[in-house]
């Protein structure tokens, strides 16, 4: 069973592990995992343009949008079907605060990775 967990700041993982049970009681199955490199921020902290990266295992239908602390969306750079492999996009934000990437694949998988932009 593949599980995923986050924290109070919205970092997200994901991993796998055997569940079983003598209960009865059962465990939905996640939808395999579509990323196929780990979505990434970097630098961390920048200075200027950052670059957001992953990679899709397979195609997927893909929201990839910039947020600052207040959830306005700052930049919107993806909303559709990307095709299988990297894919790398370059964030323009230069205004000095914390913004965070966020990353929806398929409707489901959600990967959250949280940015500073420094002078």
């Amino acid at each position: 069973m593949i599980v995923r967990a986050s924290d109070h700041i919205g970092n997200t993982t994901t991993d796998s592990m055997l569940v079983t049970t003598s209960n009865g009681v059962g465990v939905e199955d996640l939808a395999p995992l579509v990323l196929s490199e780990p979505f990434r921020v970097w630098p961390n902290p920048g200075s200027g343009p950052v670059s957001i990266s992953f990679g899709l295992g397979k195609p997927a239908s893909v929201r990839l949008r910039v947020v600052d602390v207040a959830g306005r969306i700052v930049e919107q750079f993806v909303d559709g079907r990307l095709a299988a492999g990297g894919h790398i996009f370059s964030s323009r934000r230069q205004l000095t605060g914390v913004y965070v990437a966020e990353l929806v694949l398929n409707g489901v998988d959600k990967y959250k990775s949280k940015f500073v932009i420094t002078r």
